[in-house]
């Protein structure tokens, strides 16, 4: 690539150029400064990667000037939730159970445990499967209104991020653990985590989701998923179980339109007119 030359240091003896003369040289390389670690070609500020630095120039310099390791060897999780905290990221807003969002049988839900806390006491031993302690790491939470009896499944395959599941019984107060599960050889790549419990009409559940270890934080997905029969008193329409059928449920239904799962009222297995007519005469009754 062509000659390359450098500064030699001040010696207090003169350099000789006689053929038999041998001389060692102390090489040093950096990575900060051989290609930009902070701009748009490195990984999300607020996600872990393999490479140092992040896309937003800022968030990456302010990050890094509280730690160097950040764009020195590799953007790991502490680099990108210090970064969340440095750039002012969003909280979520499910970050306790009473604040917990509602999912229903079909849904997939986008999430991140970024600047999430975590939330509620050590899980028993018999959560520690993996071998990761009984410690989940920054969680959200997820509420079920028991809308089928039987099996419902959790999962969050499909997660860049090591997660846990934990599912609940009772209240925000006085919980009761149900199920538990870490990373799943079901999911690929198997960070995802999956689990299977049995639900009881009429029931609430809680899900708590979050970092397989303490210090493990990210962007994740959750789906449930249900084969059993529709519970007598639920309510099909009410596609976020907000107690009502109105506007929220209507963008559900036409957003999974031509789908199967979410919206699907009549079980035919495909959403379309009929489902949506439902809807509409539901409209506003469902308790």
């Amino acid at each position: 690539t062509g000659v390359q030359t450098c500064a030699l240091p001040i010696s207090a003896e003169p350099i000789t150029c006689d053929t038999n003369a041998r001389y060692s040289m102390k090489l040093e390389v950096s990575q900060t400064g051989c290609t930009p670690t902070c701009g748009p070609t490195s990984g999300p500020c607020f996600e872990a990667h393999q490479d140092p630095g992040c896309a937003d120039a800022a968030c990456c310099q302010a990050t890094c000037a509280t730690d160097p390791f950040c764009c020195s060897s590799n953007w790991d999780y502490s680099c990108a939730r210090a970064a969340a905290i440095a750039c002012n990221a969003p909280f979520p807003a499910n970050d306790t159970c009473a604040t917990a969002q509602p999912i229903a049988v079909g849904q997939t839900i986008q999430f991140t445990t970024i600047r999430a806390q975590s939330e509620g006491t050590d899980l028993p031993t018999s959560c520690d499967t993996a071998g990761t302690g009984r410690t989940m790491g920054p969680d959200v939470w997820f509420s079920y209104d028991g809308e089928r009896s039987g099996n419902v499944v959790v999962s969050t395959c499909g997660s860049a991020t090591d997660f846990r599941i934990a599912v609940y019984s009772g209240t925000c107060a006085a919980q009761t653990l149900v199920a538990c599960n870490s990373s799943s050889i079901l999911c690929t790549p198997n960070t995802g985590a999956r689990l299977q419990f049995s639900s009881v009409c009429g029931s609430r559940y809680w899900i708590r989701i979050g970092g397989e270890m303490p210090g493990i934080a990210g962007p994740g997905q959750v789906t449930l998923s249900a084969s059993g029969p529709i519970c007598p008193d639920h309510c099909p329409s009410d596609i976020n179980r907000d107690r009502r059928v109105d506007g929220g449920d209507l963008g559900l239904l036409l957003g999974n339109w031509g789908g199967f799962g979410l919206g699907d009222l009549n079980l035919d297995g495909r959403v379309d007119g009929a489902d949506l007519g439902k809807l509409l005469g539901d409209w506003g009754q469902c308790p």
